[in-house]
């Protein structure tokens, strides 16, 4: 995070001052007024978004053979549920696709909203669709999901790649 926040402020790396926090991401102290921060990680690589606007980050290796069906009733509701069990053909994709999406929302609320929505309360096929006031920009390489959701549709995107101390690929957005 240090680096790339040299990168895109163009201040030294020992500036930044971070608060660790259990089971959540840090928050850093002393970013620039009106600069929202996303984080997430999966299998090895860490992905950061770095925004103007309320954002969400969420990046998922999908590799695991998994109960999806059943996974799928934890986080959707009857109704994505449904649309869910009518696609069979891509299940696989789909989940992860709708779980990104929702994440990714959940992680741009304000953490006074996150605390009173569950993700089966997120309606992911309104953001795949992008019919909310949400802006959902999806990827995928390879066999790693994607999803950013953000408040005010971006101008601009950089998307740079670095390798971490352990040879670990960082992606990093940016708008």
């Amino acid at each position: 995070m240090r680096h790339a926040f040299n990168h895109h402020f163009q201040r030294c790396e020992n500036e930044w001052e971070f608060i660790e926090r259990p089971d959540s991401p840090p928050i850093v102290s002393n970013l620039p007024k009106n600069i929202y921060i996303s984080l997430s990680h999966s299998n090895g690589l860490i992905c950061l978004a770095i925004s103007g606007s309320p954002i969400g980050i969420d990046i998922e290796a999908a590799t695991k053979h998994r109960d999806f069906l059943t996974l799928a009733k934890t986080i959707m509701s009857d109704d994505e549920v449904n649309y869910y069990i009518q696609n069979a053909s891509t299940h696989a994709d789909l989940f992860y696709r709708m779980w990104c999406a929702k994440e990714a929302y959940y992680k741009a609320l304000p953490s006074s909203e996150q605390s009173a929505t569950s993700l089966d309360k997120i309606f992911s096929p309104a953001l795949l669709e992008n019919k909310e006031s949400w802006f959902l920009l999806e990827g995928k390489i390879g066999h790693i999901v994607l999803a950013v959701v953000v408040k005010n549709y971006p101008k601009k995107i950089d998307c740079n790649y670095y390798l971490t101390t352990s040879n670990q690929l960082q992606v990093i957005w940016t708008q």
